[in-house]
Protein backbone atom coordinates (compact mmCIF):
# COMPACT_ATOMS: atom_id res chain seq x y z
CA UNK A 1 0.00 0.00 0.00
CA UNK A 2 1.43 3.41 -1.16
CA UNK A 3 1.64 6.05 1.50
CA UNK A 4 0.44 9.62 0.92
CA UNK A 5 4.05 10.90 1.14
CA UNK A 6 5.17 8.51 -1.60
CA UNK A 7 2.18 9.56 -3.76
CA UNK A 8 3.05 13.26 -3.38
CA UNK A 9 6.67 12.55 -4.29
CA UNK A 10 5.77 10.73 -7.53
CA UNK A 11 3.52 13.63 -8.61
CA UNK A 12 6.35 16.12 -7.96
CA UNK A 13 8.77 14.08 -10.11
CA UNK A 14 6.18 13.75 -12.89
CA UNK A 15 5.47 17.48 -12.91
CA UNK A 16 9.20 18.19 -12.99
CA UNK A 17 9.54 16.05 -16.12
CA UNK A 18 6.55 17.86 -17.72
CA UNK A 19 8.00 21.27 -16.90
CA UNK A 20 11.40 20.28 -18.31
CA UNK A 21 9.72 19.02 -21.47
CA UNK A 22 7.71 22.22 -21.83
CA UNK A 23 10.82 24.33 -21.29
CA UNK A 24 12.65 22.29 -23.91
CA UNK A 25 9.79 22.69 -26.39
CA UNK A 26 9.52 26.40 -25.71
CA UNK A 27 13.30 26.78 -26.11
CA UNK A 28 13.21 24.95 -29.45
CA UNK A 29 10.23 27.01 -30.61
CA UNK A 30 12.01 30.21 -29.61
CA UNK A 31 15.19 29.06 -31.30
CA UNK A 32 13.29 28.20 -34.47
CA UNK A 33 11.44 31.52 -34.30
CA UNK A 34 14.75 33.36 -34.00
CA UNK A 35 16.15 31.33 -36.94
CA UNK A 36 13.10 32.06 -39.10
CA UNK A 37 13.23 35.73 -38.14
CA UNK A 38 16.90 35.84 -39.09
CA UNK A 39 16.13 34.04 -42.37
CA UNK A 40 13.45 36.62 -43.19
CA UNK A 41 15.85 39.42 -42.29
CA UNK A 42 18.54 37.88 -44.50
CA UNK A 43 16.09 37.58 -47.39
CA UNK A 44 15.02 41.18 -46.83
CA UNK A 45 18.66 42.27 -46.77
CA UNK A 46 19.24 40.49 -50.10
CA UNK A 47 16.21 42.20 -51.64
CA UNK A 48 17.35 45.61 -50.44
CA UNK A 49 20.92 44.96 -51.56
CA UNK A 50 19.98 43.83 -55.09
CA UNK A 51 17.59 46.76 -55.41
CA UNK A 52 20.37 49.12 -54.38
CA UNK A 53 22.85 47.60 -56.85
CA UNK A 54 20.34 47.59 -59.72
CA UNK A 55 19.64 51.20 -58.83
CA UNK A 56 23.17 52.03 -60.01
CA UNK A 57 22.05 51.69 -63.64
CA UNK A 58 23.73 53.61 -66.42
CA UNK A 59 22.07 57.03 -66.41
CA UNK A 60 23.06 57.94 -69.99
CA UNK A 61 21.22 54.89 -71.28
CA UNK A 62 18.08 55.94 -69.44
CA UNK A 63 18.27 59.60 -70.44
CA UNK A 64 19.00 58.98 -74.12
CA UNK A 65 17.22 55.70 -74.87
CA UNK A 66 14.81 55.07 -71.99
CA UNK A 67 16.66 51.84 -71.10
CA UNK A 68 17.68 50.62 -67.64
CA UNK A 69 20.74 48.35 -67.48
CA UNK A 70 23.48 47.78 -64.92
CA UNK A 71 26.84 48.37 -66.62
CA UNK A 72 30.21 47.39 -65.18
CA UNK A 73 33.42 47.82 -67.20
CA UNK A 74 37.06 48.22 -66.25
CA UNK A 75 39.53 50.59 -67.86
CA UNK A 76 40.00 48.19 -70.76
CA UNK A 77 36.31 47.59 -71.38
CA UNK A 78 36.13 44.15 -69.74
CA UNK A 79 33.21 43.09 -67.57
CA UNK A 80 33.99 43.41 -63.86
CA UNK A 81 32.23 40.64 -61.97
CA UNK A 82 34.20 41.52 -58.84
CA UNK A 83 32.88 45.07 -58.98
CA UNK A 84 29.27 43.87 -59.03
CA UNK A 85 29.96 41.48 -56.16
CA UNK A 86 31.66 44.15 -54.06
CA UNK A 87 28.63 46.41 -54.47
CA UNK A 88 26.28 43.59 -53.44
CA UNK A 89 28.58 42.80 -50.53
CA UNK A 90 28.65 46.41 -49.36
CA UNK A 91 24.87 46.86 -49.38
CA UNK A 92 24.24 43.43 -47.88
CA UNK A 93 26.62 44.11 -44.98
CA UNK A 94 24.97 47.46 -44.27
CA UNK A 95 21.49 45.94 -44.31
CA UNK A 96 22.44 42.94 -42.13
CA UNK A 97 24.23 45.21 -39.67
CA UNK A 98 21.15 47.38 -39.25
CA UNK A 99 18.63 44.55 -38.99
CA UNK A 100 20.17 41.96 -36.66
CA UNK A 101 23.19 40.59 -34.84
CA UNK A 102 23.71 37.81 -37.34
CA UNK A 103 27.30 36.95 -38.22
CA UNK A 104 27.97 37.90 -41.82
CA UNK A 105 30.12 35.62 -43.99
CA UNK A 106 32.37 37.01 -46.71
CA UNK A 107 30.78 36.92 -50.16
CA UNK A 108 32.90 34.86 -52.57
CA UNK A 109 33.19 34.87 -56.37
CA UNK A 110 30.69 32.03 -56.58
CA UNK A 111 27.98 34.11 -54.89
CA UNK A 112 26.87 35.65 -58.22
CA UNK A 113 25.06 32.53 -59.34
CA UNK A 114 22.96 33.96 -62.17
CA UNK A 115 23.53 36.81 -64.57
CA UNK A 116 21.95 37.77 -67.86
CA UNK A 117 23.56 40.28 -70.19
CA UNK A 118 21.48 42.30 -72.62
CA UNK A 119 23.26 40.48 -75.45
CA UNK A 120 22.36 36.97 -74.23
CA UNK A 121 19.86 34.87 -76.18
CA UNK A 122 20.46 36.96 -79.30
CA UNK A 123 19.62 40.18 -77.50
CA UNK A 124 16.49 38.91 -75.75
CA UNK A 125 17.16 40.93 -72.59
CA UNK A 126 17.44 44.11 -74.64
CA UNK A 127 14.30 43.21 -76.60
CA UNK A 128 12.25 42.58 -73.44
CA UNK A 129 13.47 45.73 -71.72
CA UNK A 130 12.41 47.86 -74.70
CA UNK A 131 8.95 46.26 -74.82
CA UNK A 132 8.35 46.61 -71.07
CA UNK A 133 9.55 50.21 -71.05
CA UNK A 134 7.52 51.30 -74.07
CA UNK A 135 4.44 49.11 -73.97
CA UNK A 136 2.29 51.88 -72.48
CA UNK A 137 3.96 54.72 -74.39
CA UNK A 138 3.19 53.68 -77.97
CA UNK A 139 -0.15 55.14 -79.16
CA UNK A 140 -2.57 52.52 -80.45
CA UNK A 141 -2.96 54.52 -83.66
CA UNK A 142 0.75 54.16 -84.46
CA UNK A 143 0.55 50.41 -83.92
CA UNK A 144 -2.44 50.18 -86.26
CA UNK A 145 -0.61 52.16 -88.93
CA UNK A 146 2.43 49.91 -88.61
CA UNK A 147 0.24 46.83 -89.07
CA UNK A 148 -1.33 48.41 -92.16
CA UNK A 149 2.08 49.14 -93.64
CA UNK A 150 3.04 45.52 -93.08
CA UNK A 151 -0.06 44.50 -95.05
CA UNK A 152 0.90 46.98 -97.80
CA UNK A 153 4.30 45.34 -98.00
CA UNK A 154 2.65 41.99 -98.66
CA UNK A 155 0.72 43.59 -101.54
CA UNK A 156 3.98 45.05 -102.85
CA UNK A 157 5.57 41.60 -102.85
CA UNK A 158 2.70 40.28 -104.96
CA UNK A 159 3.14 43.18 -107.40
CA UNK A 160 6.87 42.47 -107.57
CA UNK A 161 6.12 38.84 -108.27
CA UNK A 162 4.00 39.92 -111.26
CA UNK A 163 6.88 42.04 -112.54
CA UNK A 164 9.35 39.17 -112.22
CA UNK A 165 7.00 36.79 -114.02
CA UNK A 166 6.57 39.16 -116.97
CA UNK A 167 10.14 40.41 -117.01
CA UNK A 168 11.74 40.16 -120.44
CA UNK A 169 15.10 38.53 -120.95
CA UNK A 170 17.29 40.79 -123.14
CA UNK A 171 17.74 37.84 -125.51
CA UNK A 172 14.03 38.00 -126.29
CA UNK A 173 14.58 41.44 -127.84
CA UNK A 174 17.28 40.24 -130.23
CA UNK A 175 16.21 40.29 -133.87
CA UNK A 176 16.87 36.96 -135.64
CA UNK A 177 19.34 37.35 -138.50
CA UNK A 178 17.53 35.09 -140.94
CA UNK A 179 14.23 36.98 -141.18
CA UNK A 180 13.19 39.49 -143.82
CA UNK A 181 12.64 43.01 -142.50
CA UNK A 182 11.13 46.21 -143.82
CA UNK A 183 14.29 48.21 -144.50
CA UNK A 184 12.52 51.56 -144.73
CA UNK A 185 10.78 50.98 -141.38
CA UNK A 186 14.09 49.80 -139.90
CA UNK A 187 15.78 53.02 -140.96
CA UNK A 188 13.02 55.07 -139.33
CA UNK A 189 13.35 52.99 -136.16
CA UNK A 190 16.97 54.07 -135.85
CA UNK A 191 15.78 57.63 -135.17
CA UNK A 192 13.46 56.51 -132.36
CA UNK A 193 14.98 56.68 -128.86
CA UNK A 194 14.75 53.31 -127.13
CA UNK A 195 13.85 53.90 -123.45
CA UNK A 196 15.14 50.44 -122.56
CA UNK A 197 18.64 51.48 -123.63
CA UNK A 198 18.27 54.83 -121.84
CA UNK A 199 17.44 53.13 -118.52
CA UNK A 200 20.15 50.48 -118.94
CA UNK A 201 22.70 53.26 -119.43
CA UNK A 202 21.30 55.14 -116.43
CA UNK A 203 21.70 52.06 -114.23
CA UNK A 204 25.48 52.18 -114.73
CA UNK A 205 25.58 55.29 -112.48
CA UNK A 206 25.50 55.13 -108.65
CA UNK A 207 21.93 55.43 -107.41
CA UNK A 208 22.68 58.15 -104.88
CA UNK A 209 24.37 60.23 -107.56
CA UNK A 210 21.19 60.01 -109.62
CA UNK A 211 18.67 60.62 -106.84
CA UNK A 212 20.24 62.75 -104.12
CA UNK A 213 20.82 65.83 -106.24
CA UNK A 214 22.09 68.66 -104.06
CA UNK A 215 21.51 66.73 -100.83
CA UNK A 216 24.56 66.15 -98.65
CA UNK A 217 25.56 62.50 -98.19
CA UNK A 218 27.49 61.32 -95.13
CA UNK A 219 30.81 59.54 -95.66
CA UNK A 220 30.90 58.13 -92.13
CA UNK A 221 31.83 54.49 -91.69
CA UNK A 222 32.59 51.96 -88.95
CA UNK A 223 34.70 48.84 -88.66
CA UNK A 224 32.21 45.96 -88.73
CA UNK A 225 34.71 43.71 -86.95
CA UNK A 226 34.10 45.75 -83.79
CA UNK A 227 30.32 45.26 -83.86
CA UNK A 228 28.49 42.96 -81.46
CA UNK A 229 27.79 40.28 -84.04
CA UNK A 230 31.46 40.05 -84.98
CA UNK A 231 33.23 40.04 -81.62
CA UNK A 232 33.30 37.63 -78.70
CA UNK A 233 30.62 38.63 -76.19
CA UNK A 234 30.19 38.07 -72.47
CA UNK A 235 27.89 35.14 -71.81
CA UNK A 236 25.48 34.89 -68.91
CA UNK A 237 23.94 31.75 -67.42
CA UNK A 238 20.39 32.83 -66.68
CA UNK A 239 17.91 32.24 -69.48
CA UNK A 240 14.33 32.62 -68.31
CA UNK A 241 11.51 31.49 -70.53
CA UNK A 242 10.27 34.38 -72.62
CA UNK A 243 7.13 34.64 -74.70
CA UNK A 244 6.61 37.52 -77.09
CA UNK A 245 3.86 38.07 -79.63
CA UNK A 246 3.05 40.10 -82.71
CA UNK A 247 2.06 43.16 -80.69
CA UNK A 248 5.44 43.08 -78.91
CA UNK A 249 7.22 43.03 -82.27
CA UNK A 250 5.28 46.10 -83.41
CA UNK A 251 6.16 47.94 -80.17
CA UNK A 252 9.85 47.10 -80.62
CA UNK A 253 9.83 48.25 -84.27
CA UNK A 254 8.10 51.52 -83.36
CA UNK A 255 10.65 52.08 -80.59
CA UNK A 256 13.47 51.74 -83.12
CA UNK A 257 11.69 54.11 -85.47
CA UNK A 258 11.18 56.63 -82.66
CA UNK A 259 14.60 56.55 -81.01
CA UNK A 260 16.98 56.35 -83.97
CA UNK A 261 17.85 58.79 -86.74
CA UNK A 262 17.69 58.37 -90.51
CA UNK A 263 18.82 60.12 -93.68
CA UNK A 264 15.94 62.61 -93.49
CA UNK A 265 16.38 63.61 -89.83
CA UNK A 266 19.94 62.83 -88.75
CA UNK A 267 22.06 65.21 -86.66
CA UNK A 268 25.17 66.42 -88.45
CA UNK A 269 28.49 66.09 -86.61
CA UNK A 270 31.92 67.19 -87.78
CA UNK A 271 33.83 64.56 -85.83
CA UNK A 272 33.13 61.09 -87.21
CA UNK A 273 33.98 59.33 -83.93
CA UNK A 274 33.63 55.95 -85.66
CA UNK A 275 29.85 56.30 -85.73
CA UNK A 276 27.13 56.23 -88.34
CA UNK A 277 24.62 59.03 -88.91
CA UNK A 278 21.97 57.02 -90.77
CA UNK A 279 21.06 54.78 -87.86
CA UNK A 280 17.81 53.21 -89.08
CA UNK A 281 19.42 52.42 -92.41
CA UNK A 282 22.19 50.56 -90.53
CA UNK A 283 19.62 48.62 -88.48
CA UNK A 284 17.99 47.56 -91.76
CA UNK A 285 21.09 46.88 -93.87
CA UNK A 286 24.00 46.34 -91.46
CA UNK A 287 26.69 47.66 -93.79
CA UNK A 288 29.86 49.51 -92.82
CA UNK A 289 29.14 52.98 -94.24
CA UNK A 290 26.29 55.46 -94.40
CA UNK A 291 26.57 55.46 -98.20
CA UNK A 292 26.20 51.66 -98.40
CA UNK A 293 23.28 51.56 -95.98
CA UNK A 294 21.42 54.40 -97.68
CA UNK A 295 22.01 52.85 -101.11
CA UNK A 296 20.64 49.52 -99.90
CA UNK A 297 17.50 51.16 -98.49
CA UNK A 298 16.97 53.15 -101.69
CA UNK A 299 17.23 49.93 -103.69
CA UNK A 300 14.61 48.37 -101.42
CA UNK A 301 12.24 51.30 -101.96
CA UNK A 302 12.69 51.06 -105.73
CA UNK A 303 12.10 47.30 -105.49
CA UNK A 304 8.70 47.99 -103.90
CA UNK A 305 7.73 50.92 -106.10
CA UNK A 306 8.79 49.30 -109.37
CA UNK A 307 6.46 46.34 -108.89
CA UNK A 308 3.49 48.50 -107.87
CA UNK A 309 4.06 50.84 -110.83
CA UNK A 310 4.35 47.96 -113.29
CA UNK A 311 1.08 46.38 -112.13
CA UNK A 312 -0.66 49.73 -112.53
CA UNK A 313 0.66 50.14 -116.08
CA UNK A 314 -0.79 46.74 -116.96
CA UNK A 315 -4.21 48.02 -115.87
CA UNK A 316 -4.09 51.36 -117.70
CA UNK A 317 -5.33 50.83 -121.27
CA UNK A 318 -4.13 54.24 -122.44
CA UNK A 319 -0.58 53.66 -121.26
CA UNK A 320 -0.59 50.11 -122.65
CA UNK A 321 -1.52 51.55 -126.04
CA UNK A 322 1.29 54.14 -125.80
CA UNK A 323 3.79 51.39 -125.03
CA UNK A 324 2.57 49.29 -127.95
CA UNK A 325 2.88 52.23 -130.40
CA UNK A 326 6.46 52.85 -129.25
CA UNK A 327 7.30 49.14 -129.39
CA UNK A 328 5.98 48.96 -132.96
CA UNK A 329 8.02 52.01 -133.94
CA UNK A 330 11.16 50.44 -132.50
CA UNK A 331 10.88 46.86 -133.72
CA UNK A 332 7.80 46.63 -135.92
CA UNK A 333 10.03 46.43 -139.00
CA UNK A 334 10.62 42.78 -138.14
CA UNK A 335 6.98 41.87 -138.65
CA UNK A 336 7.31 39.57 -135.63
CA UNK A 337 4.40 39.97 -133.12
CA UNK A 338 6.30 38.13 -130.33
CA UNK A 339 9.20 40.59 -130.68
CA UNK A 340 6.85 43.58 -130.62
CA UNK A 341 5.11 42.18 -127.51
CA UNK A 342 8.45 41.56 -125.80
CA UNK A 343 9.53 45.14 -126.54
CA UNK A 344 6.20 46.41 -125.20
CA UNK A 345 6.74 44.55 -121.89
CA UNK A 346 10.32 45.82 -121.68
CA UNK A 347 9.11 49.40 -122.22
CA UNK A 348 6.50 49.01 -119.47
CA UNK A 349 9.17 47.66 -117.13
CA UNK A 350 11.59 50.57 -117.66
CA UNK A 351 8.70 53.04 -117.49
CA UNK A 352 7.77 51.62 -114.10
CA UNK A 353 11.43 51.84 -113.04
CA UNK A 354 11.67 55.47 -114.17
CA UNK A 355 8.54 56.36 -112.19
CA UNK A 356 10.01 54.64 -109.13
CA UNK A 357 13.18 56.74 -109.44
CA UNK A 358 11.15 59.96 -109.39
CA UNK A 359 9.12 58.70 -106.43
CA UNK A 360 12.25 57.75 -104.50
CA UNK A 361 13.77 61.18 -105.18
CA UNK A 362 10.62 62.75 -103.72
CA UNK A 363 10.90 60.54 -100.63
CA UNK A 364 14.56 61.41 -100.08
CA UNK A 365 13.68 65.11 -100.25
CA UNK A 366 11.07 64.71 -97.50
CA UNK A 367 7.92 64.33 -99.62
CA UNK A 368 5.19 61.69 -99.66
CA UNK A 369 4.12 59.27 -102.38
CA UNK A 370 0.77 57.50 -102.68
CA UNK A 371 1.27 53.78 -102.18
CA UNK A 372 -1.05 52.79 -105.04
CA UNK A 373 -1.02 54.44 -108.45
CA UNK A 374 -3.74 55.95 -110.63
CA UNK A 375 -3.97 58.27 -113.61
CA UNK A 376 -3.94 61.36 -111.37
CA UNK A 377 -0.82 60.58 -109.34
CA UNK A 378 1.28 59.09 -112.18
CA UNK A 379 4.18 61.44 -112.83
CA UNK A 380 6.38 60.27 -115.73
CA UNK A 381 5.09 60.34 -119.31
CA UNK A 382 6.42 57.86 -121.81
CA UNK A 383 7.58 60.74 -124.01
CA UNK A 384 9.69 62.12 -121.15
CA UNK A 385 11.17 58.74 -120.25
CA UNK A 386 14.04 59.29 -122.69
CA UNK A 387 14.97 62.44 -120.72
CA UNK A 388 14.83 60.73 -117.31
CA UNK A 389 18.39 61.70 -116.35
CA UNK A 390 17.65 65.38 -116.79
CA UNK A 391 14.22 65.08 -115.21
CA UNK A 392 15.75 63.65 -112.04
CA UNK A 393 17.70 66.87 -111.57
CA UNK A 394 14.46 68.81 -111.25
CA UNK A 395 12.13 69.38 -108.32
CA UNK A 396 8.98 67.29 -107.89
CA UNK A 397 6.04 67.88 -105.63
CA UNK A 398 5.04 64.88 -103.61
CA UNK A 399 1.49 63.69 -103.08
CA UNK A 400 -0.70 65.31 -100.42
CA UNK A 401 -1.26 61.92 -98.79
CA UNK A 402 0.72 58.75 -98.92
CA UNK A 403 3.84 57.28 -97.37
CA UNK A 404 7.03 59.10 -96.42
CA UNK A 405 10.61 57.86 -96.46
CA UNK A 406 10.29 57.16 -92.73
CA UNK A 407 7.19 55.02 -93.35
CA UNK A 408 9.18 52.83 -95.70
CA UNK A 409 11.84 52.47 -93.04
CA UNK A 410 9.19 51.11 -90.65
CA UNK A 411 8.33 48.48 -93.27
CA UNK A 412 11.97 47.49 -93.74
CA UNK A 413 12.63 47.40 -89.99
CA UNK A 414 9.59 45.14 -89.66
CA UNK A 415 10.97 42.57 -92.11
CA UNK A 416 14.51 42.65 -90.68
CA UNK A 417 15.29 39.69 -88.44
CA UNK A 418 14.85 40.19 -84.71
CA UNK A 419 18.48 39.25 -83.99
CA UNK A 420 19.84 41.75 -86.51
CA UNK A 421 17.58 44.50 -85.19
CA UNK A 422 18.63 43.89 -81.59
CA UNK A 423 22.37 43.72 -82.20
CA UNK A 424 22.56 46.53 -84.76
CA UNK A 425 20.54 48.91 -82.59
CA UNK A 426 22.80 48.04 -79.65
CA UNK A 427 25.82 48.78 -81.89
CA UNK A 428 24.47 52.27 -82.42
CA UNK A 429 23.65 52.78 -78.74
CA UNK A 430 27.12 51.62 -77.72
CA UNK A 431 28.89 54.07 -80.04
CA UNK A 432 26.57 56.94 -79.20
CA UNK A 433 27.03 56.50 -75.43
CA UNK A 434 30.80 56.38 -75.97
CA UNK A 435 30.53 59.58 -78.01
CA UNK A 436 28.28 61.36 -75.49
CA UNK A 437 30.27 60.39 -72.38
CA UNK A 438 33.76 60.16 -73.83
CA UNK A 439 34.05 56.73 -72.17
CA UNK A 440 35.40 54.50 -74.93
CA UNK A 441 35.29 51.41 -72.72
CA UNK A 442 31.47 51.38 -72.51
CA UNK A 443 30.19 48.13 -74.03
CA UNK A 444 26.67 46.82 -74.34
CA UNK A 445 27.74 43.25 -73.56
CA UNK A 446 28.92 44.50 -70.15
CA UNK A 447 25.34 45.51 -69.33
CA UNK A 448 23.28 43.28 -67.05
CA UNK A 449 19.51 43.00 -67.08
CA UNK A 450 19.16 40.26 -64.39
CA UNK A 451 21.37 39.18 -61.49
CA UNK A 452 20.96 36.31 -59.03
CA UNK A 453 22.92 35.65 -55.85
CA UNK A 454 23.32 32.98 -53.20
CA UNK A 455 24.59 34.33 -49.88
CA UNK A 456 25.12 32.58 -46.53
CA UNK A 457 25.13 34.07 -43.01
CA UNK A 458 25.23 32.60 -39.51
CA UNK A 459 22.14 33.23 -37.41
CA UNK A 460 22.18 34.25 -33.76
CA UNK A 461 21.66 30.62 -32.87
CA UNK A 462 24.77 29.55 -34.77
CA UNK A 463 22.91 27.96 -37.67
CA UNK A 464 23.79 28.64 -41.32
CA UNK A 465 21.23 30.54 -43.40
CA UNK A 466 21.55 30.42 -47.20
CA UNK A 467 19.42 32.80 -49.25
CA UNK A 468 18.97 32.71 -53.04
CA UNK A 469 17.45 35.55 -55.07
CA UNK A 470 17.20 36.55 -58.74
CA UNK A 471 16.19 40.09 -59.54
CA UNK A 472 16.01 42.20 -62.67
CA UNK A 473 14.49 45.39 -64.02
CA UNK A 474 10.76 45.75 -64.58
Amino acid sequence: MISRKEEKGSITIFLSFVVLLLISIIAQVLQEAIFQADRIKAASAIDLSLNAVLGEYNKELLENYGLIFLESSDSEGNFQKADVLSRIDYYFYKNIEEQSEMLRMEIGDEALKERRFVTDQEGQGFYEDVIKAYKTRIPAKLAEEAMKMAADYEKAKESRKTLEEKKIDPKELEVPKNIEVDEEAKKKAEDVVNPVEVINLLKTNPLLTILAGDLSISNNAIDLNTTLQKRNLNKGNYNPDSKTGISDKVIFDLYLNQEFKSFVNYIEITDKQDKLLYEKEYIISGKASDVENLTDVVEKIIWIREGINFVYLLSDQTKLAEAEVLATALIGYTGQPPLIFAMKMAILAVWAYGESLIETRILLHGGKVDFLKNAENWKLTLTNLKNIQELLKGTYMGDAQGMSYEDYLIIFIGVTSKTDKCFRSMDIIERNIQFLTGVKTFKMDNCLVDIGVEISVISRGGRMITVKKVMGYW
